[in-house]
């Protein structure tokens, strides 16, 4: 049970920010919210708190979140921007959690981090073969400890190339995976301890729509994306609703099927035909040649004409057909890469409508 004299210790006038903050002074209206936030976790109940500029509402929320996770409790922060998060684990809560007896951690979505087999089939490709740029970033590979994005000091271009995918990657058939040498997978260990997690609102989400599809299980700690939890905090809430209409949703752009193609043409032990992909690539560009609207997002039934919808059919059906191609592969190691394109492929007919 959090009491009030246990947020006093901490942003009260005689608490720990009062002693580590030259000039601090109390706000009536934070250790108000703060008081609401402990009321909630203490009642298991919903709250909606909404503070003004110069509330300091983290603190408000990070204080009772304090005390709750040192008994025990797995605590979700979901925030919006990466400036918060970086906020919160970088300054206000080391300056809470700073006596050594709550683990906290930054839980980051795969394609943050480097993938170590697609870095290796990159750099077999012709494509890169001799690049200086690309022999710096394998440079940078070898010595990385962390292999998040955020880390590489130059510009690299090729990342979308290099960096893990949940539909590619292979898990605990990867060597790197068995090797204990796998970036993403690694902050996920690191993570498993933890009693504070910090994420964004489309990671939080997504976990929420695997676990709903069936894909993964409450107790998988090999594909789950976030621990159990005994509650969320939600901060930047307002876009709540966005994000999760996104994460809810198959979505197909004009870019992302393109990509999805230069993939399958550069993994040459499918053995799929370039005429066959490239019936695919001409048919996706007469459908978005078809589509007529200012929108940046739509649902393709609302914008529909008679050519509109004949030739999302017709691309829906040859995506199938590359499907079967996939799933025609006997080889069991080919084919469980394979798999992870038909889902790709999948979701992108489930986003046509088909």
């Amino acid at each position: 049970m959090i009491c009030p004299d246990d947020i006093q210790r901490i942003i009260g006038p005689e608490g720990v920010f009062a002693k580590k903050t030259p000039g601090y002074e109390t706000r009536q209206q934070q250790i108000d919210m703060s008081l609401s936030v402990a009321d909630a976790f203490n009642n298991g109940r919903l709250l909606l708190a909404e503070a003004g500029t110069g509330v300091g509402k983290t603190l408000a929320y990070l204080s009772p979140a304090y005390y709750l996770a040192r008994d025990g409790e797995v605590i979700i922060i979901s925030t919006n921007t990466i400036n918060l998060q970086n906020q919160l684990i970088r300054k206000d809560i080391p300056t809470i959690f700073d006596r050594g007896d709550v683990s906290y951690a930054l839980v980051k979505g795969r394609n943050n981090y480097v993938c170590r087999s697609e870095t290796d089939y990159a750099a077999g490709s012709i494509l890169h073969d001799g690049e200086k740029l690309f022999k710096r970033f394998l440079k940078w590979v070898s010595k990385t400890e962390t292999g998040d994005f955020e880390d590489i000091d130059f510009d690299f271009p090729y990342w979308s190339e290099v960096r893990s995918d949940m539909h590619t990657c292979r898990k605990n058939e990867c060597p790197y995976f068995q090797s204990g040498r796998c970036f993403y997978y690694n902050m996920r260990k690191k993570a498993e301890g933890a009693r504070l997690i910090v994420t964004n609102h489309a990671l939080f989400f997504s976990d929420l729509a695997l676990k709903a599809a069936g894909k993964i299980r409450m107790s998988d700690k090999i594909n789950d994306i976030l621990p159990e939890y005994s509650c969320v905090i939600f901060d930047e809430a307002h876009h709540l609703e966005d994000v999760a209409s996104n994460v809810f949703s198959a979505e197909l752009t004009n870019t992302s099927l393109p990509y999805i193609l230069k993939r399958l043409r550069n993994r040459k032990e499918f053995d799929l035909s370039d005429a066959l992909l490239d019936s695919v690539s001409k048919l996706s560009d007469l459908m978005f040649a078809e589509i007529h609207t200012n929108k940046p997002d739509f649902f393709i039934e609302d914008i529909s004409t008679p050519a509109l919808l004949t030739s999302a059919k017709d691309l829906s059906e040859q995506l199938g057909v590359v499907i079967d191609e996939l799933d025609d592969i006997e080889d069991k190691d080919v084919r469980s890469q394979a798999d992870s394109f038909c889902d790709m492929l999948a979701e992108a007919r489930i986003a046509i409508g088909n």
